[in-house]
């Protein structure tokens, strides 16, 4: 549940911050943080993996895959949708002020800033939009705990295997803290 380039180098770093080089900085902090906490899950020095699937004909594997492929979208979609929905919702009702009051009063971050992490706890995209004028460190947190809506994505993919979503979860967290330390490090620097 990694980001591409394409969004962290054109959405977030030219679209929300105006500079693509500050895109392709937090591109190579988001890499760098999923090796890092890549190493936190390494077991005797070897990655975990499933054994490979048995072949097929090739005309049932594309098939399997074009309708994997098609529910994954929808699955993807309807979770952003619902997020963004719960977000409407409560900005509707005044809650998600409220929570971002609070938030900023137990952060001490300005309104603004309490915001857009309470919008990228909750859904990526949504959390990333409103990181415009706000540091690198924040941005670059969000895009690595990627929000309880890419997080409910990856357990409907885990779903059907034996992966546990405890780990993900866990996964997530580290590279969430690895992500906002390299953000702030990258930030410095600027």
């Amino acid at each position: 549940s990694n980001s591409g380039p394409a969004f962290l180098v054109g959405s977030i770093g030219a679209g929300v911050f105006g500079s693509a080089r500050l895109g392709v900085g937090l591109y190579i902090i988001h890499v760098l943080a999923a090796a890092i906490t890549g190493l936190f899950f390494r077991v005797d020095g070897k990655c975990r993996g499933n054994a490979p699937a048995a072949p097929r004909e090739s005309g049932g594997a594309l098939i399997e895959s074009v309708r994997q492929a098609a529910q994954s979208i929808l699955s993807v979609c309807g979770f952003i949708v619902c997020f963004c929905v719960i977000i409407g919702l409560l900005d509707a009702h005044g809650m998600f002020s409220l929570l971002a009051g609070q938030l900023a009063q137990i952060t001490g971050l300005e309104l603004h800033a309490a915001r857009a992490a309470l919008s990228g706890f909750l859904e990526l995209g949504s959390g990333i939009g409103a990181m415009r004028g706000l540091a690198v460190s924040p941005a670059a947190g969000i895009v690595g705990w990627g929000g309880v809506s890419v997080h409910f994505q990856t357990y409907a993919v885990l779903a059907d295997s034996d992966i546990k979503g405890g780990l993900h979860l866990a996964g997530r967290l580290i590279n969430c803290a690895v992500s906002a330390t390299l953000g702030y490090i990258f930030g410095l620097l600027l």
